[in-house]
């Protein structure tokens, strides 16, 4: 009970006598499994240690979900299944699913979040009562969904009493997802470009160079301001990163590391350059270390990318700093690149799932947007890869649609196979055929 209230509710800060009155124990009980808990870092003491003041905030809650969930796949709980292909999981939730179980007291346990590269299935606490009166039913066909065995897009759980009391009047967001495409793992890399933003800025402006700027490779000099200046800047005489928190790959000079709460993650620096073959790595001029790899396609993504803020705390300050976004249609066309030169698992994955979910509606939607946006000329010039490409996934059984399912399946290994590797082959096919190539 305690854990699936601190999962469902995600509270910023508690004192164990609200979590005796909600779940409805003894405080020496509640107290008992919260000390278990601090000893598995899922929780932990902030601020005084007895009394009224003594407060826990939440700790590793991915931690607690994956022992959660095998304790409760081990449970016996009614669970219906349900299928139906959804391209947008997150406005199916909020636009039909939740309007049509009005009638039914229930809670979400897990939603895809935007930016979150995997197959979803969307897991609902229902009220028991549903499952047996045909209110459930109801809705299920009312949202034209397919009750199945296997491979449930969408998972409807028998909720005790208390757990709905736990759960009442939140829609909560508690994922699934491994660490690698999951919504942490993209408030990491966020973390970790606003920590390199930062301390290049910092360099930036303590730097002892002239304002006249840093020297160019051609004899020239950078304007104080100019990005490459920065860059040079923040490296030392060897051209290893002079900030405290990054090194450089031992093994690819163009990847920077740095280690977020535990976690490494890893920053790369690509360019796209025709004059140069495709991997290659470039030099960057005053840097022995840092390189640039030569990555085809790349450019698409450089003139499809719209600004964001991203605010984070460095050092107990709350800082925010301006970075730029990859777009649908510029992403699309440099995983198609990828997947031409590379062909490796993730870009089959990738670039299906793009095409799956985006903001334009589905592959024939995105497709649409390419040929009226600002690659419409570009589209003729590759036809050769987008052909290349769509071969690659035209059998299910092929090396591309397999690596999709394998990947998506990473994710949410209880999905259907063959369904995945279906949705993907189907999903390039309307893609090309809305370009017309």
């Amino acid at each position: 009970m305690i854990a699936e209230l601190l999962l469902s509710q995600r509270p910023e800060a508690f004192h164990v006598g609200a979590i005796a009155v909600a779940v409805g124990w003894s405080l020496p009980q509640v107290s008992n499994v919260l000390q278990l808990f601090d000893a598995r870092g899922w929780t932990r003491r902030i601020g005084a240690q007895r009394g009224p003041s003594a407060r826990r905030v939440p700790g590793d809650l991915g931690s607690l979900l994956d022992d959660w969930s095998e304790h409760v796949g081990q449970r016996p709980r009614e669970r219906v299944g349900a299928h139906r292909l959804l391209r947008d999981p997150s406005a199916f939730l909020h636009t039909e699913l939740a309007p049509a179980l009005a009638a039914v007291d229930w809670a979400g346990l897990e939603l895809l979040a935007p930016f979150a590269t995997a197959t979803p299935v969307l897991h609902l606490l229902v009220e028991e009562s549903a499952l047996a009166d045909g209110r459930l039913e109801h809705v299920m066909s009312s949202l034209r969904l397919r009750r199945v065995e296997e491979g449930a897009r969408i998972a409807f759980w028998a909720a005790e009493p208390k757990m709905r009391q736990c759960t009442s009047g939140r829609r909560c967001l508690a994922t699934e997802f491994e660490l690698e495409r999951s919504p942490e793992a993209r408030g990491l890399a966020e973390e970790a470009l606003l920590r390199l933003l930062v301390e290049l800025g910092d360099v930036d402006a303590q730097s002892g160079a002239s304002r006249a700027g840093a020297p160019r490779d051609d004899g020239r000099r950078y304007p104080r301001h100019h990005p490459r200046r920065r860059l040079a800047g923040s490296l030392d005489r060897r051209g290893r990163p002079r900030a405290r928190r990054l090194r450089p790959d031992p093994e690819r000079a163009w990847r920077w590391l740095t280690t977020i709460s535990g976690t490494r993650v890893q920053m790369e620096f690509v360019c796209d350059r025709d004059d140069l073959p495709a991997g290659a790595e470039i030099t960057l001029p005053r840097c022995s270390t840092l390189r640039v790899a030569n990555l085809r396609g790349t450019g698409f993504v450089a003139r499809d990318n719209s600004p964001e803020e991203i605010t984070g705390t460095i050092d107990g300050a709350t800082v925010s700093r301006v970075a730029r976004f990859a777009g649908a249609q510029g992403y699309v066309l440099a995983k198609a690149c990828a997947l031409r030169d590379r062909q490796a698992a993730k870009d089959c994955y990738d670039f299906a799932y793009v095409l799956l979910y985006n903001r334009a509606g589905g592959p024939r939607e995105l497709g649409a947007a390419l040929r009226a946006g600002t690659f419409a000329e570009d589209i003729a010039g590759l036809r050769t890869v987008l052909v290349t490409v769509a071969a690659m996934f035209e059998d299910a059984n092929g090396y591309a649609a397999l690596s999709y399912a394998a990947e998506a399946m990473k994710v949410t290994p209880d999905a259907d196979h063959a369904q995945l590797r279906a949705d993907a082959v189907a999903a390039v096919a309307e893609f090309i055929d809305e370009l017309g190539v």
